[in-house]
């Protein structure tokens, strides 16, 4: 008796893949799965969707959308109410949608409060899908030249030494920038700036177990590192003429 042969999965991202990304900070609500190769964001039936420059035809757009959904992460929207608001859009509406998760992958849906759908409320909640699309837009517009800074900054030091910093976890810097508060972000900046306590930041957190701890374990790095980004904003800074008259002196 012959064994059937094993059908190839081309629809699914394959183990091991060296481009998939994984966000593990379920805070920032976005989308966990990224692919590096082609940069968009991956939607979910069960398994983590190729893209379709990756599997060579396009998604339909409405199955592209209810998988996107499917992809969300944490209990703030709930994904079957925010489907079926999808589902009644406007076909230049969802095209919108799914643009937009894949650019962002940031999580735009009904909130978990509402819990079903009626005729009465059917067309309440397309609406409210679509305003929330389009301020989600705005939003990602204003950040967009604070991530730049930050992403500058860790272009410049991995220019400066390739090996202090990969991609990997270049993103996973970028996607813990999103969810931290304004104080916590000017410290992560500060150790940024500064080469050596970038490259010992970054060796600390690569390594770091990716699971729900990684955010409460980041921050206690990024603490252990305040005394000396506090030293370095409190070192005094000569003059440029004293600062001649000292080289001279050595």
């Amino acid at each position: 008796m012959s064994q059937k042969k094993e059908t190839l999965d081309t629809v699914h991202c394959p183990q091991g893949c060296p481009f998939l990304e994984i966000n593990y900070f379920e805070e920032t609500g976005k989308i966990p799965y990224h692919c590096e190769l082609f940069d968009t964001f991956l939607a979910f039936d069960g398994d983590i969707i190729r893209c379709s420059e990756c599997v060579g035809h396009e998604h339909s757009i409405k199955e592209q959308g209810l998988n996107f959904i499917n992809a969300y992460q944490g209990n703030a929207v709930n994904r079957n109410v925010t489907k079926l608001g999808f589902a009644k859009l406007f076909p230049a509406a969802q095209k919108q949608f799914v643009s937009f998760m894949k650019k962002f992958g940031t999580q735009v849906g009904i909130p978990s409060s509402i819990q079903s759908v009626t005729p009465e409320n059917l067309d309440k909640i397309q609406k409210y899908l679509l305003r929330e699309l389009n301020k989600s837009q705005i939003v990602h517009e204003s950040r967009s030249g604070e991530l730049q800074e930050i992403e500058e900054i860790l272009k410049k030091n991995a220019d400066t030494d390739p090996e202090m910093i990969d991609k990997k976890s270049c993103q996973l810097i970028l996607n813990l920038y999103q969810v931290l508060d304004d104080s916590e972000k000017a410290l992560l900046k500060s150790i940024l700036k500064n080469p050596t306590l970038c490259a010992l930041f970054v060796a600390k957190i690569r390594f770091m177990p990716k699971n729900g701890d990684l955010l409460k374990n980041v921050r206690k790095e990024m603490e252990r590192f305040y005394p000396q980004v506090q030293a370095d904003l409190n070192a005094p800074v000569l003059p440029k003429v004293l600062q001649n008259d000292h080289q001279n002196v050595k």
